[in-house]
């Protein structure tokens, strides 16, 4: 009987060692993308109405981004009066809404060859400002025994990480050398 238990959980172990590294290797081996913030918004991931109790994942991030979190409206910022002063003051040669000064804080703007779906820049700031492209963690990182670090591994930001979340706001809030910043 412990011979027989023993191969069978040799077996599991296997079969998913054979499912998990071929997935890790090709994921690295594709560039990374992103995805938008509509890859979290199911109920069961982050879209929920109400946060889950017991959980350090409130699974309603989501729909408090969307609803109350100004970072959802960002790029609208730019797209009206406040945002033509802006330009003028900045003596910028394109509309807000168009240049990269501004979209860079303002909305996920990555590279064409970095956007994996039809792209809205008009989504604002969202998910994948702060926690980095998740073409290749997105999936995996929703099942129990995925660890956070593999998804760190794929291209996620560590915002568990009060330091590096901290860097990453202050990206926007209060600028880089490459890209100084006004903010409220």
């Amino acid at each position: 009987m412990r011979d027989t238990s023993n191969s069978c959980i040799l077996r599991v172990v296997l079969c998913v060692w054979f499912m998990t590294v071929p997935a890790l290797l090709s994921a690295q081996n594709e560039p990374i993308k992103y995805i938008g913030p509509g890859s979290c918004a199911a109920t069961s991931c982050h879209g929920s109405v109400k946060p889950i109790a017991g959980s350090r994942i409130l699974q309603n991030e989501y729909s408090t981004w969307i609803i109350k979190d100004k970072h959802s409206r960002a790029y609208q910022a730019l797209t009206g009066d406040v945002g033509e002063r802006m330009v003028h003051i900045l003596k910028l040669a394109a509309k807000a809404e168009e240049a990269s000064k501004c979209l860079a804080c303002h909305a996920l703007n990555p590279a064409p060859e970095q956007r994996g779906r039809a792209f809205e820049i008009s989504e604002g700031v969202s998910c994948e400002n702060c926690h980095g492209p998740a073409s290749a963690w997105l999936g995996p990182h929703t099942t129990k025994s995925w660890a956070h670090e593999k998804s760190v591994a794929l291209g996620m930001h560590d915002t568990r990480d009060v330091i590096h979340r901290t860097e990453k706001c202050l990206e926007c809030h209060l600028g880089t050398q490459n890209n100084s910043s006004i903010t409220r």
